[in-house]
């Protein structure tokens, strides 16, 4: 199971800035409302709650938060990369809680699915996209880790798009995908 943890945000408001203690407050509201949108599995509004939340203060719990709504919400990818984010910019605040956010990383890590694409004949130039986001190729081969879901994978040649595949992942899933490409043009 998915690392949880409902605690209080526990920051000094210094009087010095009443926007900012405005903020803070803000944000413990919402983050109070993700909450209770988490114990009534609401995790699409949990989720959008701590977003929220995260935008106006950027404390740990409410990132530790936000990335187990991410989680349950099938956006695995964005979780590691706030886990990363929680472990590197909050070493001191979750000290001893360190342990249990890596071993939560290493679990959310393990239940990604992984496109591997294979590309017949590839030219000099051509881009490869899932999900419209470009993809190194390294001897005609990628390997991509994926979110569970549908992705669209393109081969684009200059304007053109010259192969697209569509497909459907599951958690921890190695789909291997090849695509045939057509032969560069030789007129140009």
């Amino acid at each position: 199971s998915s690392l949880w943890i409902i605690g209080a945000i526990c920051v000094a408001l210094t009087p010095s800035v009443v926007s900012a203690q405005g903020h803070d407050r803000e944000a413990r509201a919402l983050f109070r409302r993700g909450v209770a949108a988490a114990e009534e599995s609401r995790w699409e509004e949990a989720r959008e709650l701590f977003v929220q939340a995260d935008s106006l203060m950027a404390h740990p719990n409410i990132r530790i938060n936000l990335a187990a709504a991410l989680v349950r919400t099938g956006r695995l990818r964005e979780a590691i990369a706030l886990y990363d984010l929680i472990l590197e910019e909050h070493a001191a605040q979750i000290r001893g809680r360190r342990a249990e956010l890596q071993t939560a990383l290493a679990e959310v890590r393990g239940r990604l699915a992984t496109l591997e694409v294979e590309l017949d004949r590839p030219a000099d130039g051509d881009v490869l996209e899932v999900d419209s986001d470009a993809v190194t190729i390294e001897g005609g081969r990628a390997r991509v880790p994926a979110d569970p879901g549908h992705h669209v994978i393109e081969v684009r040649r200059g304007s053109e798009t010259i192969a697209r595949r569509e497909v459907e992942v599951v958690e921890g899933q190695r789909l291997v995908v090849s695509l045939e490409l057509s032969a560069p043009s030789t007129s140009e």
